[in-house]
């Protein structure tokens, strides 16, 4: 394994277990459904902690888009850099988080 893939595959065994995620085998090649999945989501993971800054290559978006829909699922990209990590995903699929999430948070 060379320390490319290890270093992408360690970070994706911290997302799985942070996330409470499954990881793809052969972070998703061998059946096109992402790096990590759970129920109603596949994430792409990225590990790029050597560069500064944050970008989605297009490809690498359209792909995940692409699966996500061949999938009936939801997408989200994950990306480690030297600045931290952060995570993109569409804005409606946001919206209804961030209303479920408000919603529990009113009734308490």
């Amino acid at each position: 394994m060379t320390n490319k893939r290890k270093i992408g595959d360690d970070f994706e065994i911290l997302l799985e277990s942070l996330l409470k995620v499954k990881r793809t085998p052969n972070s998703g090649a061998m059946f096109k459904d992402g790096d990590l999945r759970c129920q109603g989501f596949i994430f792409e993971a990225k590990n790029r902690e050597s560069k500064s800054g944050y970008s989605i290559p297009k490809k690498e978006l359209d792909k995940l888009k692409k699966q996500a829909l061949d999938r009936f699922v939801d997408w989200i990209y994950i990306q480690k850099t030297s600045d931290g990590v952060v995570v993109s995903m569409d804005l409606e699929v946001f919206k209804t988080l961030w209303d479920k999430y408000n919603e529990k948070d009113n009734k308490d």
